[in-house]
């Protein structure tokens, strides 16, 4: 196989793995309704090949950034708390275990929706903050999703 051929499958690999993670996102939007108190907006910006889906709300944002590079971002705002951004998906580990991959970002992806759309986003923000993110992320939003559910 020459060169050519292969970025070219591995190009083709690439626009297959951004289109599936869009459809979890969209399909995971789908799974929440946005409260009924309120507005939430929702947008799909497509960039190039980047893929930008912002939820918002007066004060309170979430943006999962999808590069065409093959990694995604997630980035929580809202106006009393820091930004905070973390890389959800590095593509260089994708070729490798590509369904593994998928799984995890769509529990993530379901997680991030859910805590947006059917939570208080500020106090979402005071677990994230406290929280060392770039190690334990995950396990704080399953702590706060746990912690509400009954509210």
């Amino acid at each position: 196989m020459t060169k050519a051929e292969q970025k070219k499958i591995e190009r083709e690999n690439k626009q297959d793995f951004l289109q599936e993670v869009t459809k979890i996102v969209l399909g995971a939007i789908g799974n929440h309704h946005p409260p009924r108190w309120g507005k939430t907006d929702i947008k799909i910006r497509a960039q190039g090949e980047n893929r930008y889906i912002w939820f918002h709300r007066y004060g309170e944002d979430l943006k999962i950034m999808i590069y065409r590079s093959g990694d995604i971002d997630f980035c929580f705002k809202e106006f009393a708390h820091a930004d905070v951004t973390i890389r959800v998906v590095h593509y260089d580990d994708v070729p490798a275990n590509k369904e593994g991959i998928l799984d995890q970002f769509r529990k993530d992806a379901e997680m991030v929706i859910k805590a947006f759309l059917d939570y208080y986003w500020h106090a979402f923000m005071d677990y994230l903050c406290h929280a060392n993110v770039e190690n334990d992320w995950r396990e704080t939003i399953e702590l706060f999703l746990e912690e509400c559910q009954d509210l």
